[in-house]
């Protein structure tokens, strides 16, 4: 009786190491396209493998990764944003927010670009890149207030001369 179980169990984990390797596969064909600047070849390597492991960390990070160099932003912020719930590994979780960070900046969304480099140095406080890309974003968000309260100015000033006649 024990003997069958055994062999039962043995039989159970075979198919689970092949599928592993099936996924592995997937993801080395989607980095050889991503590393030769083939980002939608490099996708359907990562879907191909996310479909075999959906929990395949490498896979997700590295979707969301062509999906950014693709300027699919929407897409890979997304798929950061799922990623970033998973509290497992500090380091991972840290890349996970500065990547986070760095698509949140191409959109212009500075509020949720510093938030996520912040997210990242709290997880991994000395990486000396999210401190200098949330450096970056504060400045960035800076000079945007600063354009936009010059408008507003320059749009207040223009509706003064209008209501003083001063129009021409």
């Amino acid at each position: 009786m024990m003997r069958r179980l055994l062999l039962i169990n043995s039989l159970l984990l075979v198919p689970v190491a092949v599928w592993g390797q099936k996924e592995r596969a997937d993801i080395r064909q989607g980095n050889r396209a991503y590393y030769e600047g083939k980002y939608p070849e490099a996708e359907v390597g990562y879907k191909r493998a996310i479909e075999k492991n959906i929990n395949s960390y490498e896979a997700n990070f590295n979707l969301a990764g062509a999906l950014y160099k693709q300027g699919r932003y929407d897409d890979a912020a997304a798929t950061y944003g799922k990623l970033a719930q998973d509290g497992t590994d500090a380091q991972r979780q840290a890349s996970t927010y500065y990547n986070m960070g760095n698509t949140y900046v191409k959109q212009r969304k500075l509020d949720e670009a510093i938030e996520a480099y912040k997210n990242a140095l709290r997880l991994v406080p000395e990486d000396k890149e999210a401190k200098f890309n949330l450096a970056y974003a504060k400045k960035l968000k800076q000079e945007e207030e600063k354009k936009n309260k010059d408008n507003q100015d320059n749009q207040n000033q223009n509706q003064n001369q209008d209501q003083n006649g001063g129009g021409g």
